[in-house]
């Protein structure tokens, strides 16, 4: 009997296991109206953090167990979900979100109802920005607005992204929006040491009669940023944590392995001398130096933030810690940000203030070209026969003469401090006798401070040369 139990337990506990594999699911997300494909949709698994978006064509490809449930996002749709319930092939067309059409959105010089806009406009909430733990906002918009497309230039924590609004315009020249912030305009190529928390809604601007009111300096698009405001009643306070976990994608390229590489090198007459002694002690190592260089990285924000106010006068203000590790050794990032505003108002007159500063260490590593020095070029070129250390616990001297990798990714370091504040003070009033007449001034400014720290080893070829 007991035998008898056992052995039924073992069936079941292969069939669970059978059952929770994965399996590859493709298909095509449209519109209902039109039929027409949707790119940029969010494809991912409920409860989990895992997912795609869909190519130009409405396309996608996502790896799910058969019991999962997909959900299918996307700005000015509703949110639809499917069971996978054991199929390969799954089509969706998702309906339009009409009640968006009432949302008050924030244009150039004021907010309008988003039914008496004739322009292009997408309103992309800052509560959904919050919740992925990325360290630059830009990154965080692909597959958030129609017609925007984000491109990622680095996986290093804290780079900064392409961004391209409604095409390339013109072949010459920058194809860069315009980001504004409480109005004022704010640099495109670090956002690394700005809080997404703190931000209320980021509405992009993408068409002629949108951006017209910025001049030529939104003909690539405006995104403006509008950051929490306190509202009166008592105080709330708020703290939000995140943590999470990050790994490098599959390296699809096929590399040998030792016994495959010594096979060649020997094919070529053993331009090494080794004896057979050599031969069969180095077929005894096969060293994945993708297990060498990469390592799971780890996120961890913190914000803590306090608003409210009275009739008169209201406050929002915040503090943020983010620390995030590279998925490459010797990466990462860490961040402290605060933010402070104010507003007030006495009779016709308001008075206002926001603000936020914010302190980042960057860590980095060389990358983007095709020198052997650089550490992540060597994943393609190292030999699997040998190892980043030797017997004693020191780096180890390539037989090929190559430097070692390892030695130039952690002898070398390269360390970029920056400061930056963004920050603008304004006053208006409301001219009685003239109704909805309003008079605003506003004064602001971006300021950058960037220290950049280099190391390099003595010992490791970058430093000898």
């Amino acid at each position: 009997m007991r035998k008898l139990l056992l052995s039924f337990v073992l069936v079941m506990l292969g069939y669970s296991l059978l059952w929770a594999q994965d399996r590859t699911i493709t298909g095509t997300v449209t519109a209902s109206s039109d039929g027409t494909p949707l790119p940029g949709v969010s494809v991912s698994i409920k409860g989990t953090t895992r997912g795609n978006v869909t190519d130009a064509q409405g396309r996608y490809s996502l790896a799910a167990p058969d019991n999962a449930t997909l959900v299918f996002s996307f700005v000015g749709f509703i949110s639809q979900e499917v069971a996978v319930g054991g199929r390969s092939s799954i089509n969706v067309a998702l309906q339009s979100d009409v009640s968006e059409l009432s949302e008050v959105v924030v244009t150039g010089y004021g907010t309008q109802n988003k039914r008496e806009i004739s322009g292009s406009v997408a309103t992309v909430k800052g509560s959904t920005i919050s919740q992925m733990p990325m360290a630059s906002f830009d990154q965080t918009l692909q597959g958030m607005a129609p017609g925007i497309l984000v491109q990622a230039n680095s996986g290093q924590p804290g780079a900064a992204a392409s961004i391209l609004i409604r095409g390339r315009g013109s072949i010459l020249g920058s194809t860069t929006p315009l980001f504004i912030m409480d109005g004022v305009e704010i640099s495109s190529t670090d956002f690394s040491t700005l809080n997404p928390g703190d931000f209320e809604s980021l509405t992009v601007l993408n068409d002629a009669a949108s951006t017209s009111i910025y001049g030529s300096r939104g003909a690539n698009g405006v995104i403006v940023i509008t950051t929490k405001k306190g509202r009166s009643g008592k105080a709330q306070l708020n703290y939000d944590v995140q943590y999470g976990a990050s790994s490098p994608p599959v390296n699809r390229l096929k590399l040998m392995d030792s016994n495959q590489k010594l096979d060649y090198e020997l094919s070529r007459g053993n331009p090494y001398e080794w004896t057979d002694e050599d031969v069969a002690r180095l077929r005894q190592i096969n060293t994945n130096w993708e297990d060498v260089f990469f390592r799971t990285g780890r996120t961890a924000s913190h914000t803590l933030s306090v608003s409210g106010g009275s009739d008169k006068t209201t406050y929002f203000l915040s503090g943020s810690l983010f620390d995030q590790t590279g998925t490459v050794k010797n990466t990462g990032l860490r961040r402290y940000t605060g933010r402070i505003n104010i507003e007030s108002g006495s009779g016709g007159f308001t008075f206002g203030l926001n603000s936020t500063f914010g302190y980042s260490e960057f860590t980095n590593t060389s990358e983007a070209n095709t020198g052997i020095a650089t550490p992540l070029n060597a994943i393609r070129w190292i030999n699997p026969y040998e190892t980043p250390y030797d017997e004693e616990g020191n780096f180890t001297q390539m037989v090929s003469g190559q430097p070692n990798a390892l030695e130039e990714l952690l002898g070398n370091s390269n360390l970029r401090q920056q400061l930056k504040g963004v920050g603008n003070v304004y006053a208006a009033y409301e001219i009685p006798f003239v109704k909805g007449l309003r008079v605003r001034t506003s004064w602001g400014g971006d300021f950058i401070s960037n220290e950049n720290t280099f190391y390099n080893g003595p010992t490791t070829v970058t430093g000898r040369s």
